[in-house]
Formats: structure tokens, sequence, C-alpha cells
């Protein structure tokens, strides 16, 4: 008997019906396999890290002291109003000095001003305006209604502007008031521009009013620890409780439920285990107020990231998180020394000047060990360029890595170097790793990276974008 029409329908049904039965089981056992292991997952969920950064200058909590003086004769008004806002804003609790208790005092901070000039003139401009310029009657020729039309056109109008410029120039030193130890001579800038329709010039010691604000915010500003937001992937699977926590900023909380995870058994899993540890330490370090605690934390973070990278090589986020907290202990071991030699400094003045020193000054605050020293800084011999050598990349540091060049030249050459075209990716970070480049190499290629042409990731997107938009009819027909 010939199969007929029918039978072809049903069989060919009961095919289409194993097919998808197939393709939804198969989805099943992936989505449960990603919920059950550790990782980032495939929708990846972020956290943020607010990274703090030490001050570049050191400055101890104590009362600070203005004195605002200026051989210019127009500058006089204006002093009164620098002094009280430098006291103000420099003055603590505005200040963190981010360290333990000083023998300072008191500061003494000194404002010159050198230079000062404002001017404020109107003037008469023209510009192009589409506006109604009048308005006409039309006539319905069926029913003989009139009605009225408003007329627009382009026309050009005049318009009175006040611009006003203002520059001020000042130099600054804060000095320990007993000793007369310098913490920081510099010269400050501050400059005014604005353009705005009156008929009415501003008078110059509104404009000099508007200067010493804003020289006052610079100094502000570069005595205060600096910010910024930095996103971190969130591992999933049984960690999600913790990532919950470190999404949220919770970090003691992430902390315990880290703790009461067990190991897990693939090494691979433990890693990002090991890997949230490290993110809770590290944002505890940038909430601290006290550098020698934050130094602490950020080497336990860098550790536990350390650890991370050793159970799963080819995770490159894990490097790219251990040499963050690097680059952060750094800073603040490098602040914590100015401090200690600071203190140091001034206790031998004190002796030098027949005074005996406080008890703190025996104890001045110093980093537990030296910062990392690069090659390039002061009092090391200059390492010559290599010639021959163009862009520096990727390929050619693991080349002089492989043929057993020094670090510390490599170091060199990169800070060196105008031209440095590093794929510092995660993925890349993990290759660079594997292919024994060291911690304090990776760290002189993010500092000295040379920023990227623009039009260059632009063409890449388009271009990946039009082969998609070729592509993609083809999966939708299929």
């Amino acid at each position: 008997m010939r199969p007929t029409l029918l039978s072809h329908s049903l069989a060919a049904n009961a095919c289409h019906r194993l097919f998808q039965l197939l393709i939804s089981l198969t989805i099943t056992l992936a989505v449960s396999a990603v919920a059950v292991a550790q990782g980032f997952g495939f929708f990846k969920t972020e956290g943020r890290l607010v990274r703090r950064h030490p001050p570049g200058v050191y400055l101890p909590v104590a009362p600070l002291v203005a004195q605002v003086e200026s051989p210019r004769a127009d500058a006089q008004p204006i002093l009164p109003r620098l002094r009280i806002g430098l006291e103000r804003a420099l003055n603590p609790p505005n200040r963190q000095s981010l360290t333990s208790a000083s023998t300072v005092r008191t500061l003494r901070l000194t404002c010159t001003i050198t230079r000062i000039n404002a001017s404020s003139h109107t003037e008469m401009r023209t510009r192009s305006e589409y506006k109604k310029t009048g308005e006409h009657t039309e006539t319905d020729p069926t029913t003989n209604e009139t009605r009225t039309v408003d007329d627009y056109g382009t026309v050009s109008e005049d318009y009175w502007v006040t611009v006003s410029d203002g520059e001020m120039r000042s130099e600054i030193e804060i000095r320990d008031a007993e000793t007369g130890l310098l913490f920081d001579k510099t010269a400050a800038d501050a400059d005014y521009h604005n353009e705005s329709e009156a008929q009415s010039p501003l008078p110059a010691s509104v404009i000099y009013d508007y200067l010493a604000d804003r020289l006052i915010g610079r100094l502000a500003w570069r005595y205060q620890p600096g910010t910024d937001s930095v996103r971190v992937l969130l591992p999933k699977g049984k960690l999600k409780d913790a990532s919950r926590q470190l999404e949220e900023g919770r970090w003691n909380m992430a902390l315990e439920l880290l703790r009461a995870a067990a190991e897990f058994t693939n090494p691979h899993d433990d890693a990002f285990r090991l890997y949230g540890f490290g993110l809770a330490y590290e944002g505890l370090a940038y909430e601290q107020n006290e550098a020698g605690v934050t130094v602490v934390l950020l080497r336990r973070a860098a550790q536990a990231y350390a650890d991370a990278a050793q159970r799963k090589r080819d995770e490159g986020r894990f490097i790219e998180a251990r040499l963050r907290a690097l680059a952060s202990a750094a800073e603040f071991t490098a602040f914590l020394n100015r401090a200690g030699d600071f203190e140091a400094a001034r206790k031998q003045a004190l002796l030098a000047q027949g005074k005996a020193p406080t008890a703190a000054a025996d104890q001045p605050a110093t980093a537990t060990t030296p910062p990392a020293t690069t090659a390039g800084t002061q009092g090391t011999p200059r390492v010559p360029l290599y010639k021959g050598v163009g862009k520096l990349t990727n390929k050619i540091i693991v080349r002089w890595i492989k043929a057993g060049v020094p670090e510390d030249e490599i170091v060199t050459n990169i800070t060196q170097s105008r031209a440095n075209d590093f794929d510092l990716s995660p993925a890349e970070l993990a290759r660079l790793k594997q292919a024994g480049v060291s911690d304090q190499v990776l760290l002189a290629m993010q500092g000295h990276q040379t920023p990227r042409q623009p039009g260059r990731t632009g063409r890449l997107v388009f271009g990946t974008a039009l082969l998609v938009l070729q592509v993609l009819p083809y999966f939708l027909a299929f």
C-alpha cells in the first residue's frame, strides 16, 4: 500500500514536534547549567566602586591661618574676601588628612596676588531670526470667505551683549608655623569669561569676587582627596546573594556571606568566590578615613584577586582588578611616606631649635613597606630607548620579555615612549600574564597608554553593524 499525502503530513509534524522538544530540552539544560555554574553569566550584573585617591599634597589636620597680600593697589579690596574664603575652605572639618595625629599645631598659608585684571563692555551684534514678518488676507474662490494668514521669514536683528573677562594669578605657600617647613609651593590661576544679553557692564569688583571664589575652589580641590567611579562585574550562581550585597555597597555583609560559603571543588568556580572577597576588601578600603588601614585592605584585596587569577588563568578581569588595587595601594603608600618624611624632618627641626618634640613625632605615619619604584624615576639611571622601534604594542613587550630584557628597562621604555598602542582588555591581560609579563610592566602599560584615535573605533563599529545587517536575513529565513 502506497503512503498517502496525509501520512506524509503526520510524519512531518511529528518530526517537527520532536525537533522543537529537543531544542527546548537543550535550552533548559543550558540555562540550568549557567544558573549553577559560578561566573559572570551571559547577562552581566555590574556593581560600582567609588575609588578614592589621596591628595597630591600632604597637609595635617591643624588650624590654618591665611595671609593674603599683593603689591597691586587694585587688588587690595579683594584681599579680605580671599583670606576668609581660604581659611573656611581649608580648615577642618573640610580637609581630611588620612593620617594619624600630627605634631603640627598651626598651618600658615601665604597667598600673593601677582596679577589681576578685569574688563567688561557691551557691544552690538547681529543675528538671524525666523519670525513673523507680517500678515495678509486670502479669499476662498468657492465660498468667497476671507481669512488672515501670518507671514514668516528670516530677518536680521541687532542685540546688545555684555562681555566680561577677568584674570588672577597668585603664588601660594603653605608652611608649618612653628618650624617654617614647607608643605606646598605652587602658582594658582583663576580666570573668568561670561557673555550675557544686557546693556550694562559688570563692575570690576564683581568680577574680582568671581575670580576669588574660583581661586578658592581650585585650592580646596588641590588639598582634598579625589574620587572616581569604577564599574565591576559581579559573580553569579551560588554567589548571587553575596553579589547583591556587593552591588548595594554593603561590603561587610558580603564578607560574611562569602566566609559562610564553602570552598568550591572546581578551582575555576572557586576563583569567582575569591574575586568576591577582593571586591569586598577593596570597597571597604575606599571608605576608610585612615590611609594606613586603606593600604592594608587594598593589599588584602590584591592578594584575593591574585589567588583568583591563579585558579582561573584565562580570566583577565581578575588581573585587571589586581592591578587596580595595587595602583591604589601604591598611591596611598606614597602619601603615607610623604607624611612620615615630613614628621621626621619636623622632629629634627624642633631639636635643632632646642625644642622637645611631642610624643606623636616619635611615631610618624608611614607605610609598612616602601612604595614600588619604577625605572625612570629620580635617582635612577635613564635607560635609552631601543632603536628601530616605532609604536610599542603588546607583541613588542612580549618579545622583550622572552628575549630577557630587564623589567626596569622595559618600564623605562614604556614611560619614555610617545606612541604606545597597548591592548589592555581583560582577555589580553590574561594572555600577557601567561606570557610572563609582570605586574610592574602591566602597571606601566596602563599608566602610559597613548589615547586611541576615535575614528578607528567608529569604523570598526560601522563595519560590524553592516556585517550583521547582511547576515541577519539569512538567519531569519532559516
